[in-house]
């Protein structure tokens, strides 16, 4: 299949006085937002990679910039069809890997001790660039759904499942475009992109596939085995070593015991089917850039990730896969397969953590009050990365930290049942520490209670007020339990802030999952 759109990087080097983008990372007068999407990164100018890594960090923001406006979207104007668009969505909004946008452009300046970067594209090149990749992935949809059809037609079931089946990427690249248009034009009609114009759905492609190969699935071991094929069938050469990514519960970051284990049947059947040899991902390991995923699954030996999510879908589960080549960003495969849910009660899996309701309901309360600040830029990770966190009994954590610039650190930590453990007050990094990774002191057990927890880190350049905890078992405690005023404590806002954003600082999120044994 010929691809006809190729990433494109220009980079100039700035030299003289310091551009508007560095005094205010991110803001410029010349790349407006009205005509530009833009990113920030930088790096420090002692690592002899300080460039490449400043410029990745950059495009991973301008992408983040764009999956964020999605999911607002998502929220603000289908509220009534919110749970289709998400899913619809979810290979861009639930994926681990930035987006990797044709017609980039970046600017990189050089101070005494850090590179600046900034990757901006037009506007209107973008709506280019995207409107004409659309029409050409709708003429090769098209063109494949017109070749299955006669295959099965004339009862080449093989050929028929295998055209069918790779529709699957395709489509999904053709949704990638159109989040990407919407960005671009800012019409916020996104409600239009839920039709495919004609085109065959998902599932009417999968009711096909099923119909065509009678695939019976009894088993959560089968439902892995079906995915398997699936991506075997649409990937005939496959290059290097493969990470197998925790499935996550619908749009929640959350994972469960049915995801732990479908993870490692997955595993199992991936080798049986020689699709990729699977790689063992590393842990503790230091990403170069705010990439974590890719970094992490590079450093594992592997090229290509898998990873997905799974819906409820009344007595059925939707499990969502794709495989994805972690240096491009391209989806190479994408499968789907519907599991009857007792299945795993038959198992005595789970599907979703036991506090899952409270845990949305307080991450949703927590995401209200965020404040995102260009003018620090906040990586956070653990010792398994930031996305798809699962953590056993008996597991420990660690937890790393990257700042660009000398600042105060708060790390809270919520648990399963709902207490709240500051795990650092006010956690001092200094400028001589400013782009290097930071591992924080300690490292901490999983123990019970079991389920879906989240830690909170905020970066702010003052001191961080003190915050009411109480002291048990030799750990501090936050002494407020509800979820919106635990939020106003952590970040250290008094009532009388008029105006919380005027405060520098920034903070991330991270969703973790732990299970007993």
């Amino acid at each position: 299949m010929k691809k006809i759109f190729l990433f494109l990087t220009v980079a100039s080097l700035y030299a003289g006085d310091e551009p508007d983008w560095v005094t205010t990372p991110g803001r410029s007068i010349k790349y407006s937002s009205t005509a530009y999407v833009v990113g920030y990164g930088s790096a420090s100018a002692k690592n002899e990679n300080a460039i490449k890594i400043a410029e990745d960090n950059a495009r991973a923001a301008l992408s983040s910039s764009i999956v964020s406006n999605i999911k607002s979207d998502i929220v603000s104007k289908l509220e009534e069809d919110g749970k289709k668009a998400i899913e619809y969505f979810s290979s861009v909004t639930q994926s681990s890997t930035s987006l990797q946008l044709s017609g980039v452009a970046t600017d990189v300046y050089k101070d005494k001790k850090t590179i600046h970067a900034l990757a901006y594209v037009r506007r209107v090149d973008l709506l280019r660039i995207y409107s004409e990749k659309k029409t050409e992935l709708t003429r090769q949809i098209n063109a494949l759904i017109s070749q299955a059809t006669a295959d099965e037609n004339a009862k080449r079931i093989e050929a028929a499942a295998t055209k069918y089946l790779g529709l699957y990427p395709l489509l999904d690249e053709l949704r990638e475009a159109k989040c990407i248009l919407r960005v671009a034009d800012n019409s916020g009609v996104l409600a239009e992109t839920l039709a495919e114009e004609g085109i065959l759905s998902k599932e009417d492609i999968q009711s096909r596939i099923d119909k065509l190969l009678a695939q019976t699935i009894h088993t959560v071991d089968d439902a892995a085995r079906a995915i398997a094929y699936q991506i075997s069938k649409q990937v005939k050469t496959p290059i290097g070593k493969i990470i197998v990514s925790s499935l996550t519960y619908q749009d929640t970051k959350m994972s469960s015991s049915f995801a732990r284990y479908f993870r490692q049947a997955l595993e199992a059947q991936f080798q049986k089917f020689s699709i990729w040899e699977v790689a063992a991902p590393v842990r503790g390991m230091q990403p170069a850039s705010s990439q974590v995923t890719r970094d992490l699954v590079q450093a594992s030996g592997a090229q290509v990730l898998f990873e997905g999510n799974y819906w409820e879908q009344g007595d059925r589960i939707k499990i969502i896969g794709r495989l994805r080549d972690v240096g491009s960003s391209r989806i190479l495969a994408s499968s789907e397969i519907m599991l009857d849910a007792t299945y795993l009660s038959v198992s005595n899996l789970q599907a979703k953590p036991e506090n899952a309701l409270k845990a949305l309901a307080e991450q949703k309360v927590f995401a209200e009050g965020e404040v995102i600040s260009s003018d620090i830029q906040l990586d956070v990770w653990t010792d398994k990365g930031n996305e798809n966190l699962v953590y056993s009994e008996g597991e420990a954590m660690k937890i790393f930290v990257r700042v660009n610039r000398a600042c105060h650190l708060r790390i809270l930590y919520n648990f399963a049942d709902g207490s709240r453990t500051l795990l650092y007050n006010d956690y001092f990094v200094d400028e001589a520490k400013e782009n290097f990774t930071i591992e924080i002191p300690g490292e901490f057990e999983c123990i019970a209670p079991f389920g879906a927890e989240t830690m909170l880190v905020c970066a702010r350049l003052d001191p961080f007020p003190t915050v009411k905890t109480y002291e048990q078992e030799g750990v501090l405690f936050l002494d407020e339990k509800d979820a919106k005023k635990a939020g106003i404590s952590f970040r250290g806002f008094k009532k009388k802030d008029a105006d919380p954003k005027s405060v520098k600082q920034t903070e991330t999120r991270l969703i973790i999952t732990t299970i007993a044994r």
